[in-house]
């Protein structure tokens, strides 16, 4: 491999993982792969060969309407694709040394590349599964000469890089698709949902904070901030913002702070809960959050949510009904007194619900309460 060659291998496999972490940007990476080899286009595409269809497709050199005369001709033709399987996955495959003849090279297919003049092909499969594979192939035209053993081996130098990149990518779109539907669920939650940053401020909130912060009843976003409208309950709920990110620095730490935040005359209060966000399993690991606040809200319908307790966590009736209560911002003392029973029952009670539920305390029972499916919304997770 020359110099110059060596050179633009190691620029054309930097454009590769530059493509790999982002969303798109294929196209200039196929321009510089097609200057590489001496080529007229480049394509890059997936193929499903049980449906028979290409579910993936990028490319640069093929004039527009070459594709469009391609999409009317051969839509319905069996163009021998499927034959790339036939040789061991990796091999290299051209036009001039094909070990599969995996080309029917049938007279309208004939006809169009000479046309086009792109009867030339270095290829090699990317990756192949049960179901898919993906090809990256460079075109030449005829007049040029045989692909030969230098862009070979210059193909086998890039393929492992290409092959990784397209794995990276693979894996971020899982990623990402899973982060997506994490953020669908948390927007649906009938509980409220803060999440705070390292230094207290609010990176977002759901659609039922979004609700309760926007009322200015008892809770508000102020500054960037969450804030009580009672100046001592604000005190008692940055307090445990601050050491719920204190918290959080510390690995493996955990540790949560309930309270309730007060409304107007008409309206029971707030139960909240501010929980350290996720741990962090090396020092450099980034946090989506430093600390989570879960707001449940007594008027919405997590105040009856006994029937979900009882068979989830499998909570009697009498265990569900003061479980969702204490969830939705009663005491103990409150609830006792309501129902016209002792506070040692209600604590015995409470007792029993913690254990069912896997809790050590009042406030691990709420949180388990306002963030599993008791409290998944049925609205949608829509603004109010």
């Amino acid at each position: 491999m020359s110099p110059s060659h060596a050179e633009a291998l190691l620029d054309l496999v930097g454009r590769v993982y530059d493509v790999a972490t982002s969303r798109d940007g294929w196209e200039p990476v196929l321009e510089r792969m097609t200057a590489l080899f001496g080529g007229r286009a480049t394509v890059f595409f997936v193929r499903d060969h049980r449906a028979v269809d290409t579910v993936f497709l990028r490319y640069w050199g093929l004039p527009d309407e070459m594709l469009r005369e391609a999409a009317e001709r051969f839509a319905t033709m069996d163009l021998g694709l499927d034959g790339l399987l036939t040789v061991a996955p990796g091999t290299i495959v051209t036009d001039d040394a094909d070990p599969s003849r995996v080309d029917p090279r049938s007279d309208a297919l004939l006809e169009y590349l000479e046309r086009w003049d792109v009867e030339r092909y270095l290829g090699c499969d990317l990756f192949r599964d049960a179901r898919r594979f993906g090809v990256i192939v460079v075109l030449g035209s005829r007049r040029r000469a045989p692909f030969g053993a230098g862009e070979i081996a210059l193909l086998e130098a890039l393929v492992p890089h290409l092959r990784r990149a397209v794995e990276l990518r693979s894996r971020l779109d899982r990623e990402d698709a899973h982060r997506s539907v994490a953020q669908q669920v948390i927007e649906g939650m009938m509980t409220g949902v803060v999440l705070l940053g390292a230094n207290g401020q609010v990176l977002t909130a759901n659609a039922s904070a979004r609700r309760i912060t926007r009322s200015r009843d008892g809770l508000r976003i102020a500054g960037g901030r969450l804030r009580a409208d009672a100046p001592a309950e604000d005190a008692l709920l940055q307090k445990a913002i601050r050491e719920a990110i204190a918290i959080s620095e510390q690995r493996d730490a955990e540790g949560a702070a309930a309270l309730t935040v007060s409304r107007s005359a008409r309206a029971r209060p707030y139960a909240v809960v501010v929980s350290p966000g996720a741990r962090a399993a090396e020092p450099s690991a980034g946090r989506i959050a430093s600390a989570i606040v879960l707001i449940g809200d007594p008027d919405s319908s997590l105040a009856a949510a006994e029937a979900i307790a009882m068979q989830v966590y499998g909570l009697t009736p009498s265990e569900a009904r003061l479980a969702c209560a204490v969830a939705s911002g009663e005491s103990l003392e409150s609830y006792a007194a309501a129902r016209g029973i002792k506070v040692s029952t209600a604590r015995w009670t409470m007792k029993q619900a913690l254990a069912k539920a896997g809790a050590q305390r009042q406030a691990d029972l709420v949180r388990i309460l306002l963030t599993g499916p008791a409290a998944l919304a049925t609205r949608g997770g829509r603004d109010e």
